[in-house]
Parts: C-alpha cells; structure tokens; sequence
C-alpha cells in the first residue's frame, strides 16, 4: 500500500502516456483511410481529455459527500496526475482537431460563426489547464502560496468551457436515445449533483441564518432544471 500511495502519481501518468500510445497505433492499425484516422484520432483522444478531467474533479465533490469511502489518501493525490494527464490528452486532441483537420488557422476562418466560438472556447479551457500543468510542480505550489489552491479552482471554468464546446461540436453525439451519451450526461450530471451538495454544505455554513429549506429548494430546483435540459428534453 505504500508503494501504490508513494507513486501512484507516477503510475497514472505512465499508465496514460501508454494509453495514448496504444491508441495511436489501434486507430492508425484498424482504420485504414489517412482522413478517417485523423478524426478517430481526434475523437479518442478529446473522450480519453473528458474522462482524465472528470477523475480530477470529482474526487474532492465525491468524498466531502461520502466521507467513509476508502482510500481517500490515495484518491486525493491522484487528482494531479488526472489533471495532467486531461491536459496532455486535450494537448493531442487539439493539435489532431486544430492543424490535420482544419489545416490550422488559414480552416478556422472558413468555419461557421458557431464553431468558431466552440474552438475558441476549447482554446480558452486548455490555456487554463496548460497553466494549472504548468504550476502543478511542488516547488510551483510553495511560490504560488495561498494563490495556488485559487488558480487551480479555475479547473471548473475550464471543465464548464469544455462541455459547452463538446455540446457545440459534437451536438450529433449527445442523442439521449443511445446508451453511451446517456452514460456520459448522467455521469456529468452525478458530478454537478455533488458540486450542488458541497455548496449547499458551504452556504449553510457561510449563512447560518438563512433558512435551510429555502437554500436546499433552490438547489433542488437549479439541479431539476440542469437535469432536465441535459438529459429529459433531448428526449422530446
């Protein structure tokens, strides 16, 4: 067990770039047209970002919600590597999407308006998390101070730039009607819930007055509403 909570960080970044390498070569081995392969690669590659991303969040959401489950000293260095491993993975992605599709910036100018901003969001989210990659060293930490843990909250702006932009782009994939993205939206929308919960947790701590039945009905309702235009009116 010590082993496993002294390197886990290690074991996931080599377990990811291995898994990015595995990718590459499964893509490139089993699709045989140059452009198809470009576009699964740029596919896999954004899933592979998203699912990276979703471990670094929501390990802290999970266990201030659930404060007996296990392992939590191990879960709790792991958001790091997580969080490198998104950025590298949204590294690839975007160097797939950007300049072998678009052929870089000379493409980009002849996407619709739509696309235009859901790239620069996606832009606007790995610049955050180039950054947080950046400042994720030990020696980063103790320069930042007390601005570090603030810098890295910025992890959620970029997690909220990614959906809308995997929302824009990849509106096709969002069929609520088929299993996977319904896995995906109810797994995003497990996160929000527990985001919900620890800021509930939070406002009644900030505003002890403030009555508890009025703070939990409008998270309630903030939940009902993000609930029902993520996953219910897809369905309509």
């Amino acid at each position: 067990m010590l082993f496993w909570l002294k390197n886990i960080r290690k074991i996931i970044l080599v377990v990811a770039s291995i898994l990015a390498i595995c990718l590459y070569f499964y893509v490139t081995s089993h699709v045989n047209f140059p452009a198809l392969q470009i576009i699964r690669l740029t596919q896999v590659y954004a899933f592979s970002a998203l699912g990276f991303l979703y471990l670094s969040l929501i390990v802290s959401p999970l266990y201030s919600a659930f404060p007996w489950l296990p392992l939590k000293a191990i879960a709790t260095k792991t958001k790091q590597a997580f969080g490198l491993s998104a950025w590298g993975f949204a590294e690839l992605h975007a160097y797939f999407a950007f300049f072998k599709t678009l052929g870089g910036f000379k493409g980009f100018w002849f996407l619709s308006g739509s696309i235009q901003i859901a790239i620069l969001l996606s832009s606007f989210a790995l610049t955050i998390l180039t950054i947080m990659a950046a400042t994720s060293p030990s020696f980063m930490h103790k320069a930042l101070g007390k601005y570090w843990k603030k810098l890295h909250r910025f992890v959620y702006v970029a997690g909220l730039a990614i959906i809308i932009h995997f929302l824009m782009i990849g509106s096709h994939f969002f069929d609520t009607h088929k299993t996977l993205p319904t896995i995906v939206l109810s797994l995003i929308l497990f996160l929000i819930a527990l985001e919900l919960l620890r800021l509930y947790r939070y406002l009644l701590k900030k505003f002890e007055s403030f009555p508890r039945a009025i703070l939990a009905t409008i998270i309630i309702i903030i939940w009902g509403l993000v609930s029902y235009y993520t996953l219910i009116s897809p369905l309509f």
